[in-house]
């Protein structure tokens, strides 16, 4: 039985080294170069880039209707200032933000 188990094994093991599994690939070459196909020849074979050709560009209009506020803003109303002193670390540069008209004194 032991026999029959060290031949099964070897032959898994030649079978996988004739197959090329054993053998290391080597590593791609790397290129610095980007080509874009030519979509004027038809010459797309990415399918991804297939609906480059059906697209049209069109215009887009955009309107936007934010309130807007005036330059300096009171620190004591800015509701999250808070949030916003910790995550910019703000915290000590309070004067800074008013030496630049960003804020009252």
């Amino acid at each position: 039985m032991k026999v029959v188990t060290a031949l099964i094994s070897i032959l898994l093991v030649g079978a996988v080294v004739a197959a090329g599994c054993g053998t290391a690939q080597p590593p791609p070459t790397v290129s610095s170069e980007f080509a874009i196909p030519s979509v004027a020849k038809g010459e797309i074979s990415n399918p991804k880039l297939a609906m480059v050709t059906c697209y049209e560009p069109e215009g887009i209009s955009i309107s936007p209707d934010d309130p807007g506020y005036l330059l300096p803003l009171e620190l004591n109303e800015i509701t999250n200032f808070a949030d916003v002193e910790s995550k910019f670390e703000l915290t000590g540069n309070q004067e800074w933000l008013r030496s630049h008209s960003l804020a009252r004194r």
